[in-house]
């Protein structure tokens, strides 16, 4: 498949890149390409620095870990994986040895795709301090507005214990 002339522009592009389309525009296809072509760029400017194996598969885990793939669904970011690591076990970078190929087939696994939530949930689970797991809840906006609605009712109940003031404080915020 070629890119159309917005696809191309977004698979060249340098630094982070944000896409927006529909159904059936080409995002997987222009993320795919998109992360071939940064990742065989920092590949070739790896294999120009004459370092060994070992330090080119560190090298390149390290680079990889910094890529992140963000989507919506899951099922979007198990089509945009699996896309990406067929294209790298297929492609050729034709500038590097077979070794260096066979690494990147390896290490490409270590380049982030998931969702946003699972995406901050990873940022919290690595950065925080002292944080239960199991006390970690994605919850859409109708799970949170009963949530707060039964925190608010507890608080009253707790701190009020009247029953008719629950009601009047019901009836007013509808």
């Amino acid at each position: 498949m070629q890119p159309n002339k917005e696809q191309q522009i977004a698979i060249d592009h340098t630094g982070n890149t944000c896409l927006f389309a529909g159904a059936g525009a080409g995002k997987t296809f222009v993320i795919k390409e998109h992360i071939f072509r940064v990742v065989k760029e920092r590949v070739i400017e790896l294999s120009r620095e004459h370092i060994d194996n070992e330090l080119f598969e560190k090298e390149l885990r390290a680079y990889l870990s910094k890529v992140s793939v963000i989507t919506f669904t899951k099922k979007a970011a198990r089509e945009i994986k699996i896309r990406v690591e067929e294209k790298f076990s297929k492609g050729k970078i034709e500038e590097i040895s077979i070794d260096r190929q066979n690494i990147i087939k390896n290490e490409i696994g270590h380049l982030y795709v998931g969702t946003i939530h699972s995406f901050f949930f990873k940022l919290i689970r690595e950065h925080s301090i002292n944080v239960d797991e199991d006390s970690i809840e994605i919850k859409n906006e109708y799970e949170i507005q009963q949530a707060v609605g039964n925190h608010i009712k507890a608080v009253l109940n707790n701190y009020i214990g009247d029953q008719n003031f629950l009601q009047v404080a019901k009836l007013q915020s509808r």
